[in-house]
């Protein structure tokens, strides 16, 4: 039982500590506009349904969320932008991607580069002094 205890006690630490190097890990400066886009892929990739949850622009939830079975949807959405995103990227690390930000100090959009090849932005939005992506 001890032992059980000390790996979840382990595992929970490493979890944290992996979560607060996301922006490190980049070559990159990470722009603040960014972090929701970061973990928008980080937490697709990882299967982290909480951290995918923090996400979501307070709207994108009200659409996409359902007040019954919202549990269930949370984890449809998170399987299949782990697909779509693998599809697109493959195995990828967020090291592989540059971000910029096109908009004003409440909104705009993150544009992505993976490995040189420039993609369309990503609506992004400020709610209570934290950027959340704002599209479907």
């Amino acid at each position: 039982m001890f032992v059980a205890i000390c790996i979840l006690l382990v595992t929970a630490i490493g979890l944290m500590m992996v979560r607060s190097l996301i922006p490190s890990r980049t070559n990159q400066t990470v722009i603040p506009q960014a972090k929701p886009v970061i973990a928008w892929l980080e937490s697709s990739k990882t299967s982290d349904l909480d951290l995918f949850k923090t996400v979501w622009s307070s709207r994108m939830i009200e659409i996409r969320i359902p007040p019954e079975n919202n549990d269930e949807r949370w984890k449809e959405l998170l399987e299949g932008y782990k697909q779509s995103w693998s599809e697109e990227f493959g195995e990828y690390v967020i090291s592989d991607f540059v971000f910029t930000y096109e908009g004003d100090d409440s909104e705009g959009e993150v544009v992505i580069e993976f490995k040189g090849k420039k993609y369309g932005g990503l609506s992004v939005i400020k709610e209570d002094d934290e950027w959340k992506v704002n599209e479907r």
